[in-house]
């Protein structure tokens, strides 16, 4: 499916604005018909590659702990994973909270034993983790930042991340 065909299958008016906000000059002042026609103008700008590794990178690192912790689940747990690299929206949010679920199973089944081969890694990033959420149970983007880089340092997988961290 192309960008003009899904731009033209947006329903209401206000997800077009939610859109057209990223590259779309004035977008509150249009009309349902004229945002479809901006955004389909604008269409380039949204699959230009710098554009969508500077839009993804915003979201991992996003102020909204939300934002950031459903980035991934949507674009590399899910999207990625589809034939077309899309789903209907009311299929993506079954998925998302069906893979969400999995995690908290895995994280309640999770015990790091004393003979686990990676012991002192997995506490200490579970600690890295729980220190960074006791202040206001908020992690910002600077912590964000660097619990990635220990995660990258201690050879945690995303996968242990999310577990730990749920």
């Amino acid at each position: 499916m192309d960008f003009k065909t899904v731009v033209k299958n947006i329903s209401t008016s206000n997800e077009l604005k939610r859109v057209a906000n990223a590259y779309v000059i004035d977008f509150r002042s249009l009309s349902k018909e004229e945002l479809v026609e901006a955004l389909i103008k604008t269409g380039p700008q949204y699959s230009h590659k710098e554009n969508v590794e500077e839009t993804l990178e915003n979201c991992l690192y996003h102020d909204n702990r939300n934002l950031r912790t459903i980035t991934p689940i949507l674009v590399k747990h899910i999207l990625l994973n589809k034939d077309d690299y899309k789903l209907e929206s009311k299929k993506l949010n079954d998925e998302i909270i069906k893979f969400e679920q999995q995690i908290v199973k895995k994280s309640n089944e999770f015990v790091i034993s004393n003979n686990h081969p990676r012991k002192n890694e997995l506490e200490l990033f579970s600690f890295v983790l729980d220190t960074a959420w006791e202040s206001e149970d908020q992690i910002s983007k600077d912590e964000k930042n660097l619990i990635v880089k220990i995660q990258k340092k201690l050879g945690i997988s995303e996968d242990e991340y999310m577990v730990l961290e749920s």
